[in-house]
């Protein structure tokens, strides 16, 4: 399996993430996670 991987799977660049964009986007998760149980009912409407 490993060998069919390597043969078919080739990185032609990596893209590190920027870690000022990840601290912003895990403190607005976590403010999510908590409203998140009591906004659930509601975002079944919204679809």
């Amino acid at each position: 399996m490993k060998a069919c991987v390597d043969t078919l799977v080739h990185v032609t660049e990596r893209i590190e993430p920027d870690a000022e964009i990840a601290a912003r986007y895990e403190e607005r998760y976590q403010k999510f996670r908590k409203i998140y149980p009591a906004m659930k009912e509601l975002f079944k409407e919204l679809k």
